[in-house]
């Protein structure tokens, strides 16, 4: 059998099935925002790209400023968003991923 060098990670991993259960648990509360021992620990989450927003304005067919009004943001803040100069959140991104799956999903957004 191959004599197998245990990565960095596998180091940091717990040997013990009852710290798998109480990791699990963690990270359950933790992705819940509750308190938890990897609150500490800070995710990067990909946000959307420029191209990414502007694909998800064009899927609508609507202006900036419709597209704006739509979501609940200023023309600046899409603007910005399209040109590259601010990043937006993760919550921004997933709404963007909805939108190009199903560009109707904007029309409902303008109504709430």
């Amino acid at each position: 059998m191959a004599n197998v060098q245990k990565s960095k990670v596998h180091k940091l991993l717990p040997s013990d099935p009852k710290l798998w259960v109480k990791t699990l648990r963690d990270m359950d509360k933790m992705f819940a925002g509750k308190p938890s021992s990897f609150t500490h620990l800070k995710v990067k989450a990909a946000t959307a790209t420029p191209a990414d927003v502007k694909a998800a304005r064009k899927a609508t067919s609507l202006s900036q400023s419709l597209f704006a009004n739509s979501i609940g943001v200023s023309t600046v803040t899409v603007r910005a968003w399209e040109n590259g100069r601010r990043k937006p959140r993760l919550l921004e991104t997933k709404l963007f991923k909805a939108i190009r799956l199903e560009p109707k999903f904007v029309e409902l957004m303008a109504n709430i």
